[in-house]
């Protein structure tokens, strides 16, 4: 039977995603002296640099001291060991990590700055949606290949299609109509998340991605992640 408590883990799960990361502002020589506006460094960060300077022979206490003075003010690092590796595996990756390949992809017509706006766009969702580099892009190439296959095809072909691919993701759920009905419930959460061109595309076909066993096992996979991560975080000491 499906677990009772999906239908609150999926009410609960478009506020559990990750927001965008926050950019860092890059390492600046404090030898310039004071920056304005407070610089946040990491402990590992903070470590590393008064490391340094105390190879040269500075004591490492005053230099923690200068790096408060000029604005730097250390972070406190609580995760916990099993959430830091499930991060480094699955954590959500920056805009411009994303290497989403376009060829034979983009509608026919399209200019190169409309390829630009649509590629910042695209990358911009999955990092909100805090997909992992690898899954993101390889979800995305696969949304716009079956857009592209659908376009001029007629209504009755798609029905054709939509019915072959949820016998496709009957058989990848082991016979259970409940476990398609759950994934497909995880991929219209993740489907439904978002604003913005790529959001609306998303929500005007979400019929028919829900439809295809590639895509709906790549978003469920990507949502039970979020769960799970939320679950570790939870449970962290």
């Amino acid at each position: 039977m499906a677990d009772p408590d999906i239908a609150a883990q999926l009410a609960d799960i478009q506020a559990r995603l990750p927001a965008a990361p926050v950019v860092q502002p890059p390492e600046r020589d404090i030898s310039r002296g004071p920056i304005g506006g407070g610089i946040t460094l990491k402990p590992d960060q903070v470590k590393a640099w008064a490391s340094d300077m105390a190879k040269q022979g500075l004591n490492p206490e005053r230099v923690a001291a200068a790096a408060k003075v000029s604005g730097y003010t250390m972070v406190a690092d609580d995760k916990s060991v099993e959430l830091k590796d499930f991060d480094r595996s699955y954590g959500a990756a920056s805009p411009d990590q994303y290497d989403i390949n376009w060829r034979d992809r983009a509608p026919a017509g399209t200019s190169t700055e409309q390829l630009r706006a649509a590629d910042t766009n695209v990358k911009q969702w999955l990092s909100a949606a805090g997909f992992e580099k690898s899954l993101g892009s390889a979800t995305v190439e696969t949304i716009l290949d079956l857009d592209k296959r659908m376009v001029g095809v007629h209504p009755e072909r798609i029905k054709d299609y939509m019915a072959t691919q949820n016998q496709a993701l009957l058989r990848a759920s082991g016979g259970s109509q409940e476990k398609v009905a759950e994934k497909q419930a995880l991929a219209r959460t993740i489907l439904e998340f978002g604003s913005g061109p790529f959001a609306d595309q998303l929500r005007r076909n979400v019929d028919l991605y829900l439809s295809d066993a590639s895509i709906v096992l790549a978003l469920s996979m990507h949502a039970e992640r979020i769960l799970a991560r939320q679950d570790i975080a939870g449970n962290r000491k």
